[in-house]
């Protein structure tokens, strides 16, 4: 039976993601707050939260939101820079794919880019797409 295929027939199975997800929950978690207080403002217990973060246990969604919220955290920030296998098996990628490791590098690349564009006042934002807009026309 197929990954994708297992996880649907039983949703509470841990899966490839749930383990550095849940480890880069802890860091996250670690640097602005005590697990217990986390447990208290969800109302968990704090054996809930170390089972979220050491992976034995899957984060539901709606309790992700909530976590993300709490920290100060855009849920997309947990999967910046997963390991490139797991970002790839979800998205459906084989590690054999000929350019992986370099689109691989792009993504993360691009994201950075990204980042780093959201964080600018909107006329130096406007300058840099132009800049872009004109590097993606040149020809190499």
């Amino acid at each position: 039976m197929s990954r994708d295929r297992q996880d649907a027939v039983d949703p509470g199975q841990t899966g490839h993601i749930d383990a550095p997800l849940g480890a880069r929950l802890r860091i996250e978690r670690a640097a602005r707050m005590s697990r217990s207080a986390l447990a208290d403002y969800l109302g968990v217990s704090v054996a809930t939260i170390q089972k979220w973060e050491n992976g034995s246990q899957r984060i539901p969604a709606g309790r992700l939101w909530q976590i993300c919220r709490r920290l100060g955290l855009d849920v997309a920030a947990l999967f910046v820079d997963m390991p490139h296998h797991v970002i790839g098996e979800v998205a459906g990628l084989a590690e054999s794919a000929p350019d992986f490791d370099h689109e691989d590098t792009r993504a993360k690349r691009a994201a950075a880019l990204a980042r780093t564009a959201a964080g600018l006042p909107l006329d130096r934002l406007e300058v840099a797409e132009t800049l872009i807009r004109a590097l993606k026309s040149t020809p190499r």
